[in-house]
């Protein structure tokens, strides 16, 4: 979520850009706190061993229901 574990600018405008990375820039300590968090999202959610689980899961289905 934004603030939270992440910064989200609106799509690729640069202002919207500029003004996250002054957030960073004027709140470090939040900063590294939403980064920290960031990080503990990216590893239970992307770490290849998760990713693998819900890919085999996937081909299992469609292995055993023909599609």
């Amino acid at each position: 979520k934004h603030g939270q574990s992440a910064l989200f600018a609106d799509g690729f405008d640069p202002k919207s850009f500029a003004v996250q990375m002054e957030f960073v820039q004027s709140n470090p300590q939040q900063a590294d706190r939403i980064g920290n968090k960031g990080k503990l999202v990216g590893r239970s959610q992307f770490h290849y061993t998760n990713v693998e689980k819900r890919l085999m899961g996937f081909l299992e289905k469609v292995a055993t229901n023909g599609h």
